[in-house]
């Protein structure tokens, strides 16, 4: 299966398609595979299953939740999320899209979730653009985002250091700069 807009193999933007690795009638109810749920366990344990499981199967480190709240969560966001520069250096090494964008409805801001609905033309969803950018998880789509959304600098680090867009915008025409203020998060050197 190949979904719209957000890259082929290896995240080549240029693909208007994203490929989806993991069977879906094997997923969870979150839309997650395996890697995935390991990730959502953080435990060293689950890490090193992941880890295995990345290695004998390459393309898992790009496959992405599907369900309608957690769409696009990948295992990248995931280890950011779970403040893992361990995990985000190794995702990395095994190339991870440091461009892969999560537009599920769990990650936009509170009061645009009932505006939301998709297209048949591109991936990611419509919706009112006006907010006042409530709710805890809103992080901006992309893991640089991520990164600086919940203050993990190494993380952050990480991803420049791989030519991560720094202007780049999310659905509500934020960059990075700009959801490090609406968290007020610090701009450190």
């Amino acid at each position: 299966l190949k979904l719209l807009e957000g890259g082929g193999r290896r995240g080549d933007m240029d693909s208007k398609y994203r490929e989806v690795v993991w069977k879906l009638d094997e997923r969870g109810n979150m839309g997650e595979n395996l890697v995935g749920l390991c990730l959502l366990q953080g435990t060293a344990i689950h890490n090193h299953l992941a880890r295995h499981l990345i290695k004998m199967y390459p393309e898992l480190v790009n496959d992405i939740f599907i369900s309608e709240n957690y769409y696009g969560l990948s295992p990248l966001h995931q280890a950011i999320m779970n403040e893992d520069p361990e995990m985000v250096s190794f995702l990395l090494r095994e190339g991870a899209n440091i461009n892969q964008r999560c537009y599920g409805a769990s990650f936009c801001p509170d009061d645009q979730k009932s505006s939301r609905t998709d297209s048949l033309e591109h991936e990611y969803v419509e919706l009112s653009l006006k907010t006042s950018y409530s709710g805890r998880m809103y992080f901006g789509e992309y893991p640089l985002s991520y990164a600086a959304c919940i203050n993990q600098t190494d993380c952050f680090r990480l991803l420049v250091a791989k030519k991560a867009d720094l202007n780049q915008k999310d659905t509500n025409g934020n960059t990075v700069l700009h959801l490090a203020v609406i968290h007020e998060q610090p701009v450190n050197d």
